[in-house]
């Protein structure tokens, strides 16, 4: 797709960093989804009867648009949302 063998692999580079995000963000999703206690487990209590629940707006997960000025940013989201999930020393 480029000329240049270094432009090359750096495409390449970006590309498998973009895999590991997206195979990063479905280990967070996933561990998510099973640590979401389910309705029924809840205990229920009258205050919670009486109120609404609190709704908040799903976090946005850091994507890479393939940008290269937009690296830096997505780099810095990344670390400090999705590896302190995912890394399980």
């Amino acid at each position: 797709m480029l000329g240049d063998p270094e432009d090359a692999e750096q495409e390449q580079w970006i590309t498998e960093l973009e895999d590991r995000y997206n195979k990063a963000r479905h280990e967070v999703i996933k561990y998510r989804a099973n640590k979401v206690p389910a309705e029924t487990d809840r205990p229920s209590r009258k205050s919670e009867a009486s109120s609404p629940p609190i709704q908040l707006k799903k976090m946005d997960m850091p994507r890479f648009e393939r940008d290269l000025r937009k690296y830096a940013r997505f780099e810095e989201d990344f670390n400090k949302f999705v590896i302190p999930v995912t890394n399980t020393d």
